[in-house]
C-alpha cells in the first residue's frame, strides 16, 4: 500500500495563487474598459450620423420650398430652430440657409432663376451649447458647410 503523507486526499487538489488571480482578473478589467470605449465611440458616431441626416434634409426641405416660389428670407423664417444647423451670417438677421439668386438665360430653354443654397452645419454635438432667443449657440469649430444649387422657372 501506497503511503500518503499528512494531508487527507480531499484536500490534496491545488487552486489558483493570488498572482493567477492577480492576472485574469487585469485581463478581464481591460476587456471591459475596451468594450466600454469602443460602445461609448459608437454612440458618438450614431449622433454625428443622425446630425447630418437631419441637416441635409433640412437643407433639401429649403431647396424643395425655393423651387415652390418662396424666397430665402421666407424659407429662413419657416426653418426649425436645429442646433445642427449654425447662423449662416454673423450679423443680424440671423440666418439658417442662405441663398443667392440669379437669373441664367439659356439658349433652347429660356431664363430660369438659380438659386445657390447655404447651409453651415455641426455634425458633432455642442458640449456648451445654449439656447437664447430662438437660436442655438456655442459648440465646437468642426462646422462644416454644403451648397447646393436650385433652378426653379422665373416665376417673379
Amino acid at each position: 500500500m501506497k503511503k500518503i503523507s499528512g494531508r487527507s486526499p480531499k484536500f490534496s487538489c491545488g487552486g489558483y495563487t493570488l498572482v493567477e488571480v492577480a492576472a485574469a482578473s487585469t485581463l478581464l478589467f481591460v476587456g471591459i474598459a475596451a468594450a466600454t470605449v469602443l460602445s461609448l465611440t459608437m454612440v458618438s458616431q450614431e449622433e454625428a450620423n443622425h446630425r447630418v441626416s437631419r441637416a441635409l434634409h433640412l437643407q433639401e426641405c429649403a431647396a424643395r420650398m425655393f423651387q415652390l416660389g418662396l424666397s430665402g428670407s421666407e424659407i429662413d423664417a419657416l426653418l426649425p430652430n436645429d442646433p445642427t444647423i449654425r447662423n449662416s451670417t454673423t450679423t443680424a438677421p440671423f440666418t439658417k440657409i442662405s441663398f443667392a439668386v440669379s437669373t441664367v438665360t439659356t439658349a433652347g430653354f429660356g431664363s430660369y432663376e438659380q438659386g445657390t443654397c447655404t447651409m453651415n452645419f455641426s455634425p458633432s454635438p455642442s458640449g456648451v451649447g445654449t439656447r437664447a432667443a430662438g437660436t442655438w449657440t456655442g459648440g465646437n469649430a468642426a462646422d462644416r458647410n454644403r451648397v447646393l444649387t436650385v433652378v426653379r422657372p422665373s416665376i417673379r
